[in-house]
Order: C-alpha cells, then sequence, then structure tokens
C-alpha cells in the first residue's frame, strides 16, 4: 500500500526565522510606538529584514506579511509619536519663555 498521497506524510515547510523575526520586530514596533525612538528602530529594521527575506524567497510567509503590516503601522505611529513629542517640547519651551518674559 502506497501512502505517499496522503498529507501526513509529507514533510512538513519550516517558517523561515527572518518571518518570525518580521513578526516579532512588527509587534514591538506597535507596542514601543508611543516611545517613538524604539518603536521607530523596531520598524525600521523590521522593513529591512522583510526586503531580505523577499529577495531570498519567492514569496513572504505569513508570519512575515504580518509583521511587515505591523512594522509599517509601527513606523507611522512612531513617526506621528516623536512629531508630538518635538511640538510639546516646543510649545512648553515657548510657554517658559513667555513667562520668563512677562518677570522681567
Amino acid at each position: 500500500m502506497d501512502n505517499s498521497n496522503y498529507e501526513g506524510n509529507q514533510p512538513a515547510q519550516q517558517t523561515p526565522g527572518k518571518a518570525i523575526a518580521c513578526l516579532i520586530l512588527g509587534i514591538c514596533s506597535i507596542v514601543f510606538s508611543c516611545s517613538g525612538i524604539v518603536g521607530l528602530v523596531c520598524g525600521i529594521i523590521d522593513l529591512v529584514l522583510s526586503k531580505k527575506l523577499v529577495s531570498e524567497v519567492a514569496e513572504l510567509p505569513g508570519q512575515a506579511k504580518v509583521g511587515k503590516t505591523l512594522g509599517i503601522i509601527g513606523l507611522i505611529i512612531s513617526i506621528i509619536g516623536i512629531l508630538v513629542w518635538v511640538v510639546w517640547f516646543i510649545l512648553m519651551m515657548a510657554g517658559l519663555a513667555a513667562t520668563t518674559m512677562e518677570y522681567m
């Protein structure tokens, strides 16, 4: 009896480690996006790693696709977070300068 046609006998394809790393970095970029810099770095590394993975395999595995999407979202949120921090800092310095000028 030939069992080679059954799906259970076919070797399972292993997910590349870079695909798992893309997923983890994408999650980290979302989680740390409010801090700004850490989320930005994780998002950039995620996109670079997923680009390398595309050159190695024909089609991205599911984990890498999700990781790349999360990385892009985390990158956008991180950039917005950094801009909010910069605007807040500028407004605080302007307020401090205005209060200092009143007392002179």
